[in-house]
């Protein structure tokens, strides 16, 4: 799966955003990396975290972590990150498919108490970092309260929506169609379901039907159908082989049920298409 990412017109909306409500917002591809963003730099006190090494380690991890639930569950998250501070991610979905991930965070709860921010506060400090200069930090964060963080957390849905709706990202259909053809081509003896196509190709089910009725007039078993019965004609006009083992090479172990698929598709049985390809050699 190809996922095209339209730089300009992403910008463009981050800028917007940031504009409007004063945060950091970023895309992320399907991999976790991040596309672009706006600011393009973390806010102060998220640098000063970054300034060691161990402190990258950690905001990595808890990254990870964050997209990996809002993937799993394929809706936004609202979490803390690992200091404390609220971030949202929400996934943008192509149909069943997420292709990238809308991320915007580095805000402080204005329920945020002295004994919250203490215990953050020591788990900060292991990092070898400035108490002093951390607190200044944190406490010029965007705030946000309770009942907002639910009013962001919608918006961020709906922008995530808003960008595949526009087109700011897409999959790319065209390398779809030719991945789906050129997997089923390579590995015609082996089973083919729709399950075994979307884990291989990393495309969802309902994207992948959509593929093959758009890019060839069938259904997916439809199409492998065709491909096999395709094969089976060139084997049995360049070989002598028997049919049953030309019905395993093409993935229909049984013989019976290769004979009534390939009748199907061409209106005569194996042996008679074969009978038939020998009788205009001679």
């Amino acid at each position: 799966m190809e996922v095209i990412f339209d730089m300009g017109r992403l910008i463009s909306f981050l800028k917007d955003f940031h504009e409007v409500t004063g945060l950091r917002v970023g895309v992320y591809n399907d991999h976790f990396y991040e596309v672009a963003a706006y600011p393009v730099n973390h806010s102060g006190f998220c640098r000063i975290i970054r300034s060691r090494e161990a402190g990258i380690t950690r905001c990595k991890e808890c990254d990870h972590a964050a997209f990996t639930h809002a993937k799993t569950n394929r809706e936004v998250y609202v979490y803390r990150c690992h200091a404390g501070l609220t971030e949202f991610i929400s996934p943008i979905r192509d149909h069943s498919n997420v292709i990238g991930y809308l991320m915007i965070g580095q805000m402080r709860s204005e329920q945020d108490s002295l004994a919250e921010w203490n215990r953050m506060l020591l788990s900060l400090t292991e990092l070898g970092l400035d108490a002093d200069y951390l607190e200044t930090a944190f406490y010029s964060l965007h705030s946000v309260s309770e009942a907002k963080v639910h009013v962001y957390a919608r918006i961020v849905q709906t922008c995530a929506y808003s960008i595949w709706l526009d087109n700011d990202i897409r999959v790319q259909k065209e390398n779809s169609a030719k991945n789906l053809e050129n997997y089923i081509g390579a590995h015609l003896s082996e089973c083919l379901s729709i399950e075994v196509l979307s884990e291989k190709l990393k495309v969802g089910k309902t994207t992948l039907c959509s593929c093959a009725k758009k890019s060839f007039g069938l259904s997916i078993g439809e199409l492998i159908r065709q491909r096999r019965v395709e094969l089976a004609k060139n084997l049995l006009q360049r070989t002598n082989e028997p049919v049953a083992s030309i019905a395993e090479q093409v993935g229909i172990a049984d013989y019976n049920y290769f004979t009534k698929v390939f009748k199907s598709e061409t209106g005569v049985t194996p042996t008679a298409y074969r009978s038939q390809l020998h009788q205009v050699s001679l």
